[in-house]
């Protein structure tokens, strides 16, 4: 059976695409920050599915409990970093131009380098970065 982790699967593309690959006989790993929205789409879908609260704007604590969703769920073929935020931040506010770098820049980099070097071990594996325009 193949398995995915989806990073931000609370809302949005990121809890549709648990919806498709849970119709495709994938196993699932959901995560995000709002683990009762986690819990109400594994409610809804049919796939094996494991929730973890993953919050990648704290990256170190972030990279840990993904390795510990991969060694949980026994293994990852495909990831799918779908975590974002986004202000209008036209007077260019540092704490919201921070806030975003945190999830959208470096947050995205830490799930990467530990899905990338996971697939290296392994020998095949996939990334997925889904991000806006405004991101």
């Amino acid at each position: 059976m193949k398995k995915a982790i989806i990073i931000g699967a609370s809302s949005g593309i990121g809890r549709e695409l648990a919806k498709v690959l849970s119709q495709n006989s994938y196993t699932l790993g959901l995560t995000g920050r709002r683990t009762d929205l986690l819990e109400s789409l594994r409610n809804d879908i049919s796939a094996t599915s494991f929730v973890k609260k993953i919050d990648i704007s704290e990256q170190e604590d972030a990279m840990v409990h993904l390795e510990n969703l991969i060694s949980e769920m026994g293994g990852l073929d495909l990831i799918v970093i779908s975590s974002g935020i986004g202000f209008l931040n036209t007077e260019l506010g540092w704490k919201e131009e921070k806030e975003t770098i945190d999830v959208n820049v470096t947050g995205f980099a830490a799930m990467t380098n530990i899905a990338f070097r996971y697939f290296l071990k392994q020998g095949s594996g996939h990334i997925v970065g889904i991000s806006s325009i405004a991101a």
